[in-house]
């Protein structure tokens, strides 16, 4: 199993949540991929160098979420990145897993696609390996 973390990593706030989810998973020894990982920061480019920087960005996504089973969507913030591999993964009908420490409401497109929401990094974990609580659907 392979899991493709979606989310965005613009602030401080995003970063810390982008960072807990990576580390939880390296530490269970989930094989994943964070697109954070490719370290492209296109504000500092020519706008050349983003013309192509953003075209390696995107084929590497796609291909990685090709290899991935599972995509654990970092939701807590809205983002468009997010919502265009949300929709991505829905399609390709692979497993979607909603995580927000600060989540009260899913939207019904999402809570529809999504196989478990989860709360807090505990929950996530359990949700990943296949034991999913259902007593958070309340959340949706």
């Amino acid at each position: 199993m392979k899991v493709y973390i979606a989310a965005p990593f613009f602030n401080e706030r995003q970063l810390e949540i982008v960072r807990q989810v990576e580390n939880e998973l390296a530490k269970c020894n989930i094989d994943h991929f964070s697109p954070r990982s490719q370290g492209k920061s296109l504000k500092d480019m020519t706008r050349e160098e983003t013309l192509i920087a953003r075209t390696e960005v995107y084929a590497s996504n796609i291909r990685e979420m090709e290899l991935c089973d599972v995509v654990v969507a970092c939701v807590e913030e809205k983002d468009t990145g997010t919502s265009f591999e949300l929709g991505y993964f829905a399609k390709s009908e692979k497993k979607i897993i909603l995580f927000s420490e600060k989540i009260d409401r899913v939207n019904v497109m999402l809570a529809e696609a999504a196989f478990g929401v989860c709360d807090d990094i505990e929950m996530l974990k359990h949700t990943i390996n296949g034991s999913y609580n259902a007593e958070i659907n309340d959340l949706i």
